[in-house]
């Protein structure tokens, strides 16, 4: 047998690569939805929305592989991804991007030399390389200011919880009336429903006492709310849901889905496994959808090797 072709240099490119633009689809989805909610798809140009669209239909048609459930963005070519975040987002999330929009386009279009490169499977050469860790690294420091979205949050469980800090977050939104709501949700005893404001989304979070979440009922729940879920996030074991929802979808919305959380969470199981984690709760087969090892919204970090 000959010696393996793919050199370290290769697949470590690969693997930064991979990373940033599952990175880079994670902060679109984020913004994206954020500030339109549910009419975020609008907001990409015809030409990018119909090719995504297109290619997601020939996959599902063709039947080889396993395509993704949900998940538009994942069918946008990075070039496009790029025009997406410099072009209509630009004005709305720049303040969390440490750089000028001219610096960060003239990067982009190195890395996207390099990616369509490996795309290929040519070799990757020292400089290649080069160009794809200093975009990491730049990365890192650009998107450092999302850090505080997390940081800053305030959140809540009870009544008694529902500071005047909570009332003014939530009334920035016009999303007042959920502090009561939500406050009010019947939870199965010893679990724990949280609510918190992070950025221009409401994370809603479950937590079971014993036992864990049903994986058909989790999947089931974001299948039947994925206009209105943009991260959801499965706990250690399967044992706590985290979902992020845009305030932009309004009170209602936000309400209804924390109940159907609720709802979805009468049935008790056992753990699973983190092995068997990905697969149980369909973590390859959404876009949206994380363990709790990734914390989300959060600065992009460049782990050398």
């Amino acid at each position: 047998m000959p010696a393996r072709l793919c050199r370290d240099t290769d697949a470590d490119t690969y693997r930064t690569l991979f990373d940033i633009e599952a990175y880079l689809r994670l902060l679109a989805r984020w913004e994206l939805r954020g500030h339109a909610g549910r009419s975020w798809a609008g907001t990409l140009s015809a030409t990018v929305r119909s090719d995504a669209e297109s290619r997601r239909a020939q996959e599902l048609a063709d039947g080889i592989i396993d395509p993704l459930e949900s998940g538009l963005l994942s069918y946008v070519h990075l070039s496009d991804l790029k025009d997406v975040l410099v072009g209509p987002l630009w004005a709305k999330c720049s303040r969390h991007w440490r750089a000028s929009l001219d610096i960060v386009k003239s990067e982009f279009k190195k890395l996207i030399a390099v990616r369509n490169k490996v795309a290929h499977f040519r070799p990757v050469t020292d400089w290649d390389a080069k160009v794809v860790v200093r975009f990491a690294e730049d990365l890192t420091r650009w998107t450092r200011p999302y850090r505080k979205l997390r940081e800053f949050e305030v959140s809540w469980s009870a009544p008694g919880d529902v500071t005047e800090e909570v009332l003014g977050l939530l009334r920035k939104h016009s999303l007042e009336p959920v502090a009561a709501e939500l406050a009010g949700v019947a939870v199965p005893p010893g679990d724990q429903l949280s609510a918190a404001v992070v950025g221009h989304h409401v994370a809603l979070r479950l937590k079971r006492s014993a036992g864990a979440l049903s994986s058909q009922r989790v999947t089931a729940l974001l299948s039947r709310n994925e206009r209105d879920v943009t991260i959801a996030r499965v706990g250690e074991f399967g044992g706590s849901l985290e979902v992020l929802t845009p305030a932009a979808c309004g009170s209602d919305a936000i309400v209804a889905l924390a109940r159907d959380i609720v709802s979805s969470a009468d049935e008790v199981v056992e753990g699973v496994s983190s092995e068997e984690l990905v697969s149980a709760f369909g973590l390859d087969r959404h876009e949206g959808v994380l363990t709790s090892a990734v914390t989300f919204p959060d600065p992009y970090e460049y782990a050398e090797g």
